[in-house]
């Protein structure tokens, strides 16, 4: 009788214990959710407050530099001489804005948006996202503007002697340039292109 007594508690206990720990896991597991979804949904704006390199997180309003692959959410604004060793990567649903002066020596990677209202010099541009330039892109000499998908507008100038057009593209408003007085060997005949909008130097 006395051991059947204890059995039942015991039992009891041990599934009373089973319980809370599987509510604990319940709550762990919303908190760890939650908190996941507040890390992917963040957003996080770099502002330029010095001139300098990218790399240097002084040049920047928080103090912590902008990655050089900018994710989905975040914005880096320009508005010093700033310049990049290394490629620069503007991820879909990233934001680029260049309000001075940016130079990249490597690749500049465009998914998603790139305001250009000053000078920027890349070494070469890849664009799938969107190009607002108003202001001057000057690629190194011989290399290429790839814009696979992508869109350029907003009546600026390019200096580029070398271009790769294909895919679902949208270009217009923009002088096509090559230095001084050179054929930037701008594609003729592309879907996508508004050529009555297109000047070459």
């Amino acid at each position: 009788m006395l051991v059947d007594v204890f059995f039942v508690t015991y039992c009891k206990s041990v599934n009373l214990i089973l319980i809370v720990m599987a509510k604990i896991y319940r709550m762990f597991s919303v908190l760890t959710a939650i908190l996941f979804l507040n890390i992917g949904f963040s957003q996080t704006i770099y502002t330029s407050v010095a001139d300098g390199v990218y790399s240097d997180c002084s040049n920047w309003s928080s103090g912590v530099c902008p990655p050089t692959d900018i994710p989905s959410g975040d914005e880096v604004i320009i508005n010093h001489d700033i310049k990049l060793s290394g490629i620069l990567n503007v991820r879909e649903g990233a934001k680029l804005t260049n309000k001075n002066t940016l130079s990249v020596s490597l690749e500049l990677h465009i998914d998603g948006l790139f305001t250009n209202v000053g000078d920027a010099f890349p070494f070469r541009v890849h664009n799938d996202g969107v190009v607002c330039n108003s202001g001057t892109i000057t690629l190194d000499a011989g290399e290429t503007f790839i814009n696979h998908n992508g869109t350029i507008d907003c009546g600026g100038t390019i200096d580029a002697c070398n271009w790769h057009i294909h895919g679902n593209v949208s270009v217009a408003n923009q002088t096509i340039c090559c230095g001084v007085g050179l054929d930037p060997g701008f594609p003729t005949g592309v879907v996508g292109v508004d050529y009555s909008s297109i000047v070459i130097c």
